[in-house]
């Protein structure tokens, strides 16, 4: 039988003279996350704490008559953020330190498995209880943590929480934007970082922007085979599977090993084959956007799309690998949000004619100037002997030379 608000409540109060804040913070310092990460799980449990803050801590003590648990919180993480650790971390404090018991769903199996895998292998060691958007009998729970959260707005989302009843829900997400223009109905919302404020702090691999004039598969084929060292591995997303297919023709003419993802795919094996290097490149619609994590990919062409996919999209090349320090993401011309309007890039291209046309300084250009300054400010310069000889008969001169009364100082 899972707790009542009051029940849930009372386990709050009872954890609170352990102040479930800083055991969340001692939990994050063990398991070495990032600061914003620690952050994050402490703002979560804040707002269980004080559900009348705004998801941070507050300064004042909250006392046993105001505490009480707030529904629902949505936790907005960028792709690679960590957004599982931090749940993860997060649960970890509400089940020791509140004897909560931990629900975790997800829209897919895989993703489920992954989670699982990520729980034991970093050693969170949180007693989950794993459950799928479309179970028909999903286990209670006291905390409902909703992977991917911006698919709660559907019905399924709906018909688990009725049959769930949990006393609150975490919402992760890195896109809480929806083109249906459906609600997700949380109390809060916390966030404390983006795309750029990581790739500026180095937890993201910047990239270069790649501007292309067409999405026809054919040419988006030869697009990739004509520079096929400077792409490298490769994620391309198509609108539709005959799209993927054509794409695919094309590019296994040319002897490319590819392979076309979808949900009757052996989704595992091609994910494997991926990462070994066997497959240079992935085609897919949908699929990839969520729950694919692959340091070693290189390059994503992203379909033209609205904010959500594209940001889905974009997000799986950020993953930073030692031998890939800049990652490139590709799109049309006239796609309806080009991925710098969400994060700077150090440098954009624009191909026309098979010819990289650079937009401003590029990594060969500054490279260049910089050590074109270090050849200059190691040069010995030597002044002609009548330049030297003039500017020390002057100098000399001046030393003797009687001040003139009407002179001005």
């Amino acid at each position: 039988m899972i707790s009542t608000a009051s029940q849930l409540q009372f386990k709050l109060i009872g954890s609170a003279q352990d102040s479930l804040q800083s055991r969340a913070a001692q939990f994050s310092a063990e398991h070495q996350g990032r600061p914003y990460q620690h952050a994050l799980s402490r703002d979560i449990v804040a707002a269980l704490e004080n559900p009348l803050s705004d998801g941070r801590p507050s300064n004042r003590q909250a006392s046993t008559t105001s505490m009480r648990a707030i529904s629902s919180a949505l936790v907005v993480v960028p792709t690679g953020g960590g957004k599982t650790h931090i749940a993860l971390a997060t649960a970890r404090t509400l089940q020791v330190s509140a004897g909560l018991t931990i629900g975790w769903c997800s829209a897919r199996r895989d993703l489920l498995r992954q989670v699982d895998r990520e729980n034991k292998v970093f050693g969170f060691n949180v007693d989950l209880r794993l459950m799928s958007l479309f179970d028909r009998n999903p286990p209670q729970c006291d905390v409902l943590i909703m992977d991917e959260a911006h698919h709660d707005a559907c019905a399924s989302a709906a018909t688990l929480h009725a049959n769930v009843k949990p006393s609150y829900i975490m919402g992760l997400t890195a896109t809480p934007w929806r083109s249906d223009r459906a609600r997700l109905c949380y109390s809060h919302v916390i966030r404390r970082c983006s795309i750029q404020s990581l790739q500026d702090d180095g937890y993201l691999a910047p990239y270069a922007h790649v501007s292309i004039d067409s999405w026809v598969p054919e040419d988006v084929a030869k697009t990739w085979l004509r520079s096929r060292e400077r792409f490298g591995k490769t994620v391309i997303f198509m609108h539709t599977r005959q799209q993927a297919h054509a794409c695919l023709i094309a590019l296994r003419k040319s002897g490319v090993s590819v392979e076309l993802v979808a949900g009757d795919t052996d989704r595992s094996t091609q994910l494997q084959d991926f990462a070994s290097g066997k497959v240079e490149i992935l085609l897919a619609m949908g699929c990839l956007t969520e729950g694919f994590n692959d340091p070693t990919l290189q390059t994503v062409f992203i379909r033209p799309a609205s904010k959500g996919p594209t940001v889905q999209m974009g997000g799986r090349a950020f993953r930073m690998h030692p031998s890939i320090p800049v990652k490139t993401i590709v799109q049309h011309r006239d796609t309806p949000l080009p991925f710098t309007r969400i994060a700077r890039p150090v440098e954009q291209y624009v191909i026309r004619d098979s010819e990289w046309r650079s937009i401003g300084a590029t990594r060969q250009l500054d490279a260049l100037v910089h050590n074109m300054r270090s050849v200059a400010a190691r040069t010995t310069v030597v002044l002609p002997k009548f330049v030297t000889k003039s500017r020390n008969h002057k100098s000399t001169s001046s030393l003797f030379r009687k001040p003139d009364p009407n002179e001005q100082e």
